[in-house]
């Protein structure tokens, strides 16, 4: 009998009765799916299949935690999805309903505080997936719910609903620029992950509709004597990237980063000298591209 080879031993396991044991050969097929998702494409319905069976509840509850069906192994199966339906619009049609269940399962009534922290858990990986996978109108609105009742949640949460926010706006800028007015009051928030998750979502996604505020905002942050180092790094270079992209022209552009260079005069850090660097090449390039329109 021959031996068997390593993606069949992989199957066998992915197969078994046991539970246990199928869930323990999920992190290997994220490890493989990750390196090569063409490969197993045609696993696709295998994994929605076994998504369903968990969150439907079907395995013995010692799986479960705190009422909460196998939250590891969701995670590890939407993450699996995530790869699979990158760029594949058939098989991210054939997905949706599967994602629809998780959400709807995973947004409802939980029995204890564990379990909400479950359920919060497998929301955020959902939304993940969802955003990763080829656009899908209806589940991108779910997501952006999501994002919105994470925004106006407890501070783990906001968290979460700004990492989410950052990809929606790489994603879909049109609908994730609708979010940017309720990012601002995040910027001087006292937790530094939260400030810098929040800075991080106006770097991609401010729009021109919103730069004049988004700039206003940072350089009032860029002001405050108690700004940290790290904290004008951030602003630093996302004022510049945002100016870069959106400025209404080369003018206002400048004069942006002379304003970061003025206030940039009294900071401790280095923080302004890449912005005289991007200063001096940027007018440099203006200048040369109009002497070669002579």
């Amino acid at each position: 009998m021959p031996e068997q080879t390593h993606d069949e031993r992989y199957l066998k396991a992915l197969c078994d009765p046991d539970a246990g044991v199928m869930i323990s050969a999920l992190p290997i097929y994220l490890k493989l799916c990750k390196e090569q998702p063409d490969k197993y494409r045609h696993m696709n319905k295998a994994f929605t299949d076994i998504l369903i069976q968990i969150v439907e509840g079907r395995l013995h509850n010692s799986f479960n935690y705190h009422t909460f069906p196998a939250p590891w192994a969701q995670v590890y199966l939407l993450q699996i999805l995530q790869y699979l339906g990158c760029n594949d619009k058939q098989l991210s049609e054939d997905m949706s309903h599967v994602l629809h269940l998780v959400i709807a399962r995973a947004s409802g009534k939980m029995t204890t505080p564990q379990a909400a922290d479950a359920a919060v858990a497998v929301l955020y990986e959902v939304c993940q997936t969802i955003l990763s996978i080829y656009p899908n109108q209806d589940l991108i609105l779910l997501v952006t719910r999501k994002i919105d009742e994470f925004l106006n949640s407890a501070s783990n949460k906001v968290y979460l609903g700004l990492q989410l926010l950052e990809k929606l706006c790489e994603k879909q800028p049109s609908i994730g620029a609708t979010f940017i007015p309720q990012v601002y009051q995040y910027t001087s928030h006292q937790c530094t992950m939260i400030r810098d998750a929040a800075i991080s979502v106006l770097r991609v996604g401010v729009s021109p509709d919103t730069l004049t505020d988004a700039t206003r905002v940072l350089l009032d942050f860029l002001s405050d004597s108690n700004c940290s180092k790290e904290l004008e790094d951030l602003c630093c270079t996302t004022l510049a990237e945002i100016g870069r992209k959106h400025a209404p022209s080369p003018a206002w552009y400048v004069g942006l980063l002379l304003k970061i260079l003025a206030i940039g005069s009294s900071l401790s850090s280095s923080s302004p000298s890449p912005i005289l660097n991007t200063l001096i090449n940027y007018c440099t390039a203006t200048i040369d591209a109009e002497v070669k329109a002579l």
